[in-house]
């Protein structure tokens, strides 16, 4: 049954045109309450990529909610804008319920608006950064959700997909280590903030423990070791990704920093060895 023709049966239900309706195949938000039906009004809207995911039910791909928007727009008590869309997509969809609404008040929940700035994260445009900026839990811990619009690079040449690859989750874990040690002056002795440095990757180990779909999810981040030298330091951090509480993914990262002119000359150094062989 999809997702207007749900809402036909409620309509009918609470008229008593129809009395035979099993509960389980409508939207419910509660029990019957004086024998009429009140109806789920918390939506979660998803990229259209995503559509193999939707359920026609109270989680709609973009382009459903936007056929749907007056009924959406007539019960909805919360719309939460999910992986995959776009801020200019969202704040059509937005725009557009708000208006439609009229005097009800709908909550908006989103967080593509929250995303952390893309040279931040070493990305060109908004739609690459994966991730919201994340807030210190303490001095070595911190927090961000994933933001993705998919449109991103990672996911602009898929078709339809109803979970999150794994690509895609170790590019946002590297934003969020990037985004956390280029931010923070995480060691005082240092003669310049890390902001200033460049880091190269050493190693990094990727674990998955549970697929993750298309709704809110947390990244965690721990540095684990800071090492100071006279000209580099090396940091090595965890990021772990949660959904609904539930352990998700586990990258770990080791990487040293150095000056910019310092990169520069390694990086030099290198491309000559790679020359003298050809």
């Amino acid at each position: 049954m999809n997702f207007a023709a749900r809402i036909e049966q409620f309509d009918r239900f609470n008229s008593g045109e129809v009395t035979d309706v099993l509960l389980k195949d409508l939207v419910l938000d509660t029990p019957p309450v004086d024998g009429r039906l009140e109806l789920g009004t918390v939506f979660y809207i998803v990229g259209d990529k995503f559509r193999n995911f939707s359920d026609n039910n109270i989680v709609l791909a973009y382009s459903e909610a936007i056929e749907n928007l007056d009924i959406i727009a007539r019960i909805a008590r919360r719309v939460a804008f999910c992986q995959g869309v776009g801020a200019e997509k969202m704040r059509y969809l937005d725009d557009l319920l708000r208006a439609k609404s009229g005097s009800r008040t709908i909550e908006i929940v989103e967080r593509i608006r929250q995303k952390v700035t893309s040279e931040l994260v070493q990305k060109a445009h908004g739609r690459d950064v994966l991730i919201t900026t994340p807030e210190a839990e303490s001095p070595v811990c911190f927090r961000s959700h994933l933001a993705i619009d998919e449109d991103c690079a990672e996911m602009r040449e898929q078709g339809r997909v109803d979970h999150l690859h794994g690509s895609l989750l170790v590019e946002a874990a590297r934003q969020m280590f990037m985004a956390c040690v280029r931010s923070q002056d995480l060691v005082p002795e240092l003669a310049k903030p890390l902001t200033e440095l460049k880091f190269a990757f050493n190693s990094i180990e990727v674990r998955f423990d549970n697929f993750i779909f298309p709704l809110a999810a947390d990244l965690r981040l721990q540095i684990t070791n800071v090492d100071c030298q006279a000209d580099s330091t090396s940091a090595a951090a965890v990021v772990r990704i949660f959904q609904l509480n539930r352990p998700c993914c586990e990258v770990k990262f080791q990487a040293r920093a150095c000056s910019r002119q310092g990169f520069d000359n390694m990086l030099l150094r290198d491309a000559l060895k790679i020359r003298r062989r050809l």
